[in-house]
């Protein structure tokens, strides 16, 4: 099985009104993170997920912790939790969007 990458765009701007697409619009460094670990790593499976996709990954893998995802008083704390139960239904890795690979992990 390959290794899947896993990450979570947090924008500070974002909010329940905001589309997919608003949240999806990565700054330049976000952008050159995600390219430069794909370009490195050309044989794992990427997969990215922005504050929309948590939401609905945590309805569709694993409503028993809604609640739990819920009760977090700070949204990093929502996106933590989000981050373990990832790697727990995906495996593989888990970086942030500031982490720049110079080489081969």
């Amino acid at each position: 099985m390959l290794p899947c990458i896993h990450d979570a765009f947090k924008s500070h701007h974002s909010s329940p009104h905001h589309s997919d697409r608003q949240s999806r619009d990565l700054p330049p460094l976000a952008q050159a993170a995600a390219k430069t670990l794909q370009l490195l790593h050309p044989d794992w499976e990427y997969l990215f997920f922005d504050d929309t996709d948590v939401i609905k990954f945590i309805a569709m893998e694993f409503p028993q912790h809604r609640s739990v995802f819920d009760s977090f008083p700070y949204r990093i704390q929502r996106f933590d939790f989000f981050r373990y139960l990832a790697v727990l239904r995906f495996g593989g890795f888990y970086f942030d969007l500031d982490v720049f690979l110079f080489g081969r992990a």
